[in-house]
């Protein structure tokens, strides 16, 4: 995602709903960013504060670890889920469910 991107373009008056649409990325996302951006930019205000730390944690790319997690794949023949078993999630017809329903 590029920050700088979203950050101007909540600037120039987008709603996120708006930035969201025109990025491809979640509102949630664009959110996170612009939150984010607004708290770090009314701390360099601030008497002391490290500019050039600030303007750096504004412009870079998240740091999270997504090596731990697991790929899911979401097929027809598993029902939709993880399960490989096709009935999965769905109830089993009781003797009178078939005679209301021939």
């Amino acid at each position: 995602m590029d920050r700088g991107k979203v950050i101007g373009m909540k600037e120039a008056g987008m709603s996120t709903r708006e930035v969201a649409r025109a990025t491809g990325h979640d509102r949630k996302s664009i959110a996170k960013v612009w939150k984010e951006y607004q708290l770090l930019s009314s701390q360099l205000g601030q008497p002391g504060a490290d500019t050039k730390t600030l303007q750096a944690r504004m412009t870079e790319e998240p740091k999270y670890n997504s090596a731990g997690r697991t790929r899911h794949k979401y097929t027809p023949e598993s029902g939709g889920g993880t399960s490989k078993d096709p009935a999965h999630g769905r109830r089993a017809q009781t003797e009178t469910d078939q005679q209301a329903n021939p």
